[in-house]
């Protein structure tokens, strides 16, 4: 009885595994988005906000994906601004999301763990 109960949960184990599997392979793969001029400043100046020295920001590598069945649009890049002692931090990646057609972005990483930042725009298709 033991053995028949052992059976059955392998089973169910394996079918969870490749249900899950298959979900994830379903999801479709995010598209490359070109950015307005109005999109762009709409990024930086959500950027901006969070930075102590908004107006010493240099923005750099823009990209962009759209997911076809939300229209989630990520927008990844690098900026580099001054810090608290008034030199320039060094390019630091950042990833937010831009809602369209309203165009307004909301940053969600910048600073910190890059590591994360950079798995986060891997995850929507943004390959730097």
């Amino acid at each position: 009885m033991r053995r028949a109960w052992g059976v059955i949960i392998f089973f169910l184990i394996s079918l969870g595994c490749f249900v899950a599997h298959a979900h994830a392979a379903k999801k479709e793969a995010a598209l490359p988005y070109g950015l307005s001029a109005a999109e762009i400043a709409a990024v930086e100046s959500g950027v901006r906000e969070d930075l102590k020295d908004p107006d010493s920001a240099k923005f750099s590598g823009f990209v962009a994906t759209k997911e076809p069945s939300s229209g989630m649009v990520t927008v990844c890049g690098y900026v580099n601004a001054r810090n608290s002692f008034g030199g320039y931090a060094g390019k630091k990646l950042f990833y937010g999301l831009l809602a369209v057609p309203q165009i307004n972005f909301i940053p969600i990483g910048l600073g910190g763990n890059e590591a994360v930042h950079a798995s986060m725009c891997r995850d929507a298709g943004i390959k730097f």
